[in-house]
């Protein structure tokens, strides 16, 4: 959770399951310690939650937040 808390904005949090809000600004945050686009991507879906994983057609992170990521990457 604490690694999550880098680069989201928490909102809850429950016993197996944390949610939270990715942000422009907490994105940003990340990038200048040091993370990239493509280890959020990486953390977020080995992280997935199996009901998010099993509704999504793509079995992880939808293109429009990997999209997103890279966009605020610059």
């Amino acid at each position: 959770i604490a690694i999550l808390g880098l680069f989201v904005k928490l909102r809850d949090r429950f016993v197996n399951m944390v949610t939270g809000q990715l942000t422009g600004p907490s994105v940003q945050a990340a990038y200048a310690k040091g993370i990239t686009a493509n280890q959020l991507i990486g953390y977020l879906e080995k992280h997935l939650h199996p009901t998010m994983r099993s509704s999504l057609s793509t079995g992880g992170l939808s293109p429009v937040i990997i999209d997103q990521l890279y966009l605020w990457e610059g």
